[in-house]
């Protein structure tokens, strides 16, 4: 068993007991020597019950305990971050030229699909901090989108951060049209708050609304109906920098 310090969205974490190697590499990008301002351990039998919910669930495929680690980490940790109002986000966290642009929506929908045609088109100038899992955090100067070490089966990402400027919500469509949102009371989006990873999200509604009203006035807010194709992540980018086709 180790004890190591991680660095999640600037909180550092002691995780105590890890049992496995694998869990300590996947969290490797994030490893801190310094002094932690929590602790946090997984009982065996936490690993157990997990390994034996992933078993039931996946019937077909075989559960190893370094991934029920893993996961119990995945479901476990964001309650404690929390508490110091840090939520961990289901999106794909884009980094263009110092501004953060987080796209989100249901899986399926194509979030790493259209990161990868931002990174196609505007080559080095792109960075995806994470694609699948971002941690998000408000700051005296903005809201701020860190990577985590939940990453997706692309397992794209790392341990950098970027202030945000957008969060645009994907779908699917013939052509490619983005629409502002506006300020409207967070309560009003029921899409940011679906895709707020936190096993007791229902318990805590009432403070994530009032988080999520905080922090989106820090951003704009975009719907973007889009067809997976480059000029999905040229609209994108002009329309959320005003700037004209071209």
């Amino acid at each position: 068993m180790a004890d190591v310090n991680v660095n999640l969205a600037d909180i550092v974490i002691q995780l105590s007991n890890v049992q496995f190697e694998e869990t300590v590499l996947r969290f490797s990008q994030f490893l801190t020597f310094k002094n932690p301002q929590y602790r946090f351990a997984l009982s065996k039998q936490r690993v157990q019950e997990e390994f034996d919910l992933l078993s039931n669930t996946y019937a077909k495929r075989i559960i190893t305990y370094p991934e029920a680690e893993f996961n119990a980490l995945y479901q476990d940790l964001p309650v404690c971050l929390w508490e110091d109002k840090v939520v961990l986000f289901h999106g794909v966290l884009i980094s263009l030229d110092d501004s953060g642009y987080l796209f989100t929506a249901p899986s399926g929908v194509g979030k790493s699909t259209h990161a990868g045609l931002w990174k196609s088109y505007f080559k080095e100038r792109a960075e995806i901090i994470n694609g699948d899992k971002i941690l998000l955090r408000v700051k005296d100067d903005g809201l701020w989108g860190y990577g985590s070490p939940w990453k997706g089966k692309e397992n794209i990402g790392n341990s950098s951060s970027v202030r945000l400027k957008a969060i645009c919500l994907l779908e699917r469509g013939r052509d490619n049209v983005l629409i502002p949102l506006g300020k409207k009371a967070a309560s009003n989006y029921g899409w940011l708050i679906e895709q707020v990873m936190l096993k007791n999200r229902q318990e805590e509604i009432l403070r994530l609304i009032q988080w999520l009203k905080n922090a989106i006035e820090y951003v704009d807010l975009y719907q973007l109906h889009c067809n997976m194709k480059i000029e999905a992540a040229i609209t994108a980018y002009n329309g959320m920098n005003n700037l004209m086709h071209g």
